[in-house]
């Protein structure tokens, strides 16, 4: 903008895992983020305009749901190593940065963990 060049944001909450209303700045952005990036990107090198890049940026947002599970923490350099998930459990919701998630559960088979994944994405 400084330098003339127009620019405008496109916000992806695509973290089905923290309630839309919830906090002061709702869902984060978490996988999702990837296809939306893909989707504007190819919409930019296909010559369309700033606002259609938007619009399709915007379209493909509004349309991506996402959940994170883990059964460990990552570890940030410089910072304490985490021991938050016990073995044998999960963190379900948790976020790219090392968030902490919405809740922990017990380790289950994947099956039913995608269940449960795909029927927090879809509520």
């Amino acid at each position: 903008r400084a330098e003339g060049i127009p620019v405008t944001m496109v916000v992806v909450a695509d973290d089905c895992a923290i309630e839309r209303s919830k906090g002061v700045t709702g869902r984060r952005g978490i996988a999702g983020t990837v296809f939306v990036h893909k989707i504007a990107g190819a919409a930019a090198e296909a010559g369309l305009s700033l606002d259609a890049v938007v619009a399709e940026a915007k379209g493909a947002a509004a349309s991506v749901g996402s959940v994170g599970v883990s059964a460990s923490v990552c570890h940030i350099p410089g910072r304490p190593v985490s021991s938050r998930i016990k073995e044998g459990q999960l963190e379900m919701g948790l976020g790219i940065h090392g968030e902490p998630g919405h809740e922990t559960i017990d380790s289950k088979p994947v099956l039913q963990l995608v269940e449960d994944m795909c029927e927090i994405i879809t509520d």
